[in-house]
């Protein structure tokens, strides 16, 4: 924890946004070190070579002997259907059966992933001082490990082009989707398009990295809605139920009151909410309500469990933007990049033969087209 003495100038700084977070160094000490939430489960400083040779030293014995390795790596408490626990590891199976030994931590601005293969000495380690602005660090490890074993391919990432500003200005505006599915606000940010969904329907083809079932998605919406105008009317039993009861109402009432005082210090009195929508992402559902206040809003993210109807994980501080940013790749073409999954859909614009410029957007399933007058 305190050697080597690096100074500040040899460490990586974090960051959050557009501010300097800093080191460790620069956090609340104890007399004799780093406080108890940095002892044995975090905060240790090292290097991507360090951990390499640590793995490397495990492996060959010269840490713990073949037996105490073998205990430490075996499957104890099962933590999820895919992962249990060994002695401070996690252990999970790869293709074809084979074991894969794995840990990961971080404080949301740092982050660090390890994943080891003992049968084949292949390592993966990772870190980022960024994971505040990008939640999708925490799937690298896996992308990466299903690539190299597996022969996955990465996800897209796009590659970027200069765009003229005036070129940006002439397609930005609002597209009417075709089929009475809502309209997307295509607006210019810099060298950027930011796309935001005008109706829930289009907030689920906009966001969703999943084929959108929009049935579920106006029946979770729905829910949403009831149990928000509930608490909001101090009547926690709607939360409470669609939690499985496992929370009581007196804490969801404490939390929400706690919550809600905070806003309203910064943005004044809540006036009221909607529900932006809900996208289905990974393996779970996404609804967005934004919590309408006199000086601004806040947009909260409640987390559904995609197995069940409507089972309500919790909520979520990242959840889903509701804006979603598209990058120029070629002329009148662009694509998003998903800082909370790391997905990308390409997005493209055409006049057509009446004068009216038209939209595309590709969606997991299907491609969505809107027009602008």
């Amino acid at each position: 924890y305190v050697l080597p003495a690096w100074g500040e100038g040899r460490m990586a700084q974090g960051y959050t946004g557009d501010e300097t977070w800093g080191t460790v160094l620069g956090r609340p000490l104890g007399d004799d070190g780093p406080y108890w939430v940095l002892r044995a489960n975090g905060g240790i400083h090292t290097t991507a070579y360090d951990m390499l040779r640590w793995t490397q030293a495990l492996m060959e014995g010269r840490v713990l002997s073949r037996k105490s390795l073998l205990k430490l790596w075996t499957p104890h408490v099962q933590e999820s259907d895919d992962f249990h626990y060994g002695y401070g590891w996690s252990i999970t199976t790869f293709a074809d059966d084979v074991k894969v030994v794995t840990h990961n931590g971080g404080n949301g601005i740092f982050f660090a992933d390890l994943a080891i293969i003992p049968e084949t000495g292949f390592v993966v380690f990772l870190m980022t001082n960024v994971a505040a602005d990008l939640p999708v660090v925490e799937s690298l490890l896996r992308q990466i490990g299903m690539r190299l074993a597996a022969g996955e391919a990465y996800p897209d990432v796009p590659e970027v082009v200069d765009a003229a500003p005036d070129e940006l200005a002439r397609l930005a505006g609002d597209y009417s989707l075709d089929g009475g599915d809502g309209a997307l606000r295509v607006m210019v940010d810099g060298t950027t398009f930011l796309v935001e969904a005008r109706g829930q329907r289009a907030f689920a083809l906009l966001h969703s990295t999943r084929p959108v079932d929009h049935d579920r998605a106006e029946r979770l919406s729905g829910r949403i809605d009831e149990i928000v105008t509930a608490y909001i009317g101090g009547d926690f039993t709607p939360l409470f139920e669609a939690y499985r009861r496992e929370a009581s109402i007196e804490r969801l009432d404490r939390s929400w009151n706690e919550r809600v005082d905070d806003w309203q210090q910064e943005y004044g009195p809540l006036t009221g909410h909607e529900i932006l929508g809900t996208a289905m992402r990974g393996g779970r559902d996404v609804t967005v309500v934004r919590f309408l206040l006199e000086r601004g809003h806040i947009d909260r993210a409640y987390v559904w469990d995609s197995e069940q109807e409507e089972r309500l994980l919790g909520y979520s501080r990242r959840g889903v933007d509701a804006q979603l940013r598209f990058y120029p790749v070629a002329d009148g073409a662009f694509a998003s990049w998903d800082r909370m999954t790391g997905a990308s859909r390409p997005l493209g614009f055409e006049r057509g033969e009446d004068g009216q410029m038209g939209l595309t957007l590709d969606t997991r399933d299907r491609s969505v087209r809107g027009h602008r007058p």
